[in-house]
């Protein structure tokens, strides 16, 4: 697996081993990628999906870290550098796990611990692959974000708080890194089945009647649009924020 849109590139995909993780890594690597597989703890899983792809004649690793340590993140760039190359294509994509509530129900600490998840996870990432590609004066940053933003799902404050602020960072890192050849976007997907199967009858419903192409977006449906924005097609697009969710929404601030 040589040739494609992303030949010679190599990519860090962090929560890779399931959902859009997963989907992205092996669309990446079908386009010619190599591709780093980040979990926490599913090493299984991340396993799995590097096997699968190096078996398909592409080139993958399975990396551990907690995206929320520093120094994790400089240990995986050593690995993946040592085994793949020097990583130029990065996927912010880890999830950070459920806490809801309304701001009554649930203390600071909530909040606290989502920008540390999502914003400080982010900061620590592009800290450890931002030196090869400002070696290079190549690169690109994909931000994973969610429609919520927008749609103002009940209970969601504090998690859209810190996507929120992770757009705000996606067009920060963009202006910053620009004189870099460094593109900084962010896709924010719809309601996608978690997976891996078809999920349950009248799952996602509410959200279907809501979309013009009468569907939820997929895993795959997402990983198409990291692999255009990682590709050179997208060589003059930065800052921006991309939803895919079939419709829902189809102007985003």
């Amino acid at each position: 697996m040589t040739q494609g849109l992303l030949a010679g590139h190599v990519a860090l995909v962090t929560g890779g081993a399931r959902g859009v993780g997963a989907a992205t890594c092996r669309l990446l690597a079908a386009n010619g990628c190599a591709v780093a597989v980040n979990y926490l703890k599913n090493q299984v899983q991340a396993e799995s999906i590097a096997a699968e792809i190096r078996g398909a004649g592409g080139q993958a690793v399975a990396v551990q870290a907690d995206v929320t340590q520093e120094d994790a993140l400089q240990r995986v760039r050593v690995e993946v550098e040592s085994q793949l190359g020097p990583i130029d294509v990065l996927v912010n994509n880890a999830w950070p796990g459920w806490k809801g509530g309304a701001v009554d129900e649930v203390g600071w600490d909530t909040y606290t611990w989502y920008f540390e998840q999502i914003v400080h996870a982010a900061y620590n990432t592009v800290r450890a692959v931002l030196p090869s590609m400002k070696a290079t004066k190549w690169g690109r940053i994909i931000n994973i974000g969610t429609t919520s933003m927008y749609t103002l799902n009940l209970d969601h404050t504090p998690y859209i708080s810190a996507k929120g602020a992770l757009l705000a960072m996606t067009r920060g890192l963009a202006t910053d890194l620009g004189s870099h050849n460094i593109c900084v976007n962010m896709i924010s997907p719809g309601l996608v089945n978690p997976g891996p199967g078809t999920p349950p009858e009248g799952w996602g419903q509410p959200h279907v009647s809501r979309t013009a192409l009468g569907r939820n977006p997929t895993a795959i449906d997402v990983a198409g649009a990291v692999v255009f924005l990682a590709s050179p097609l997208a060589d003059a697009i930065t800052g921006a924020h991309i939803p895919v969710c079939s419709g829902m929404l189809m102007h985003v601030g």
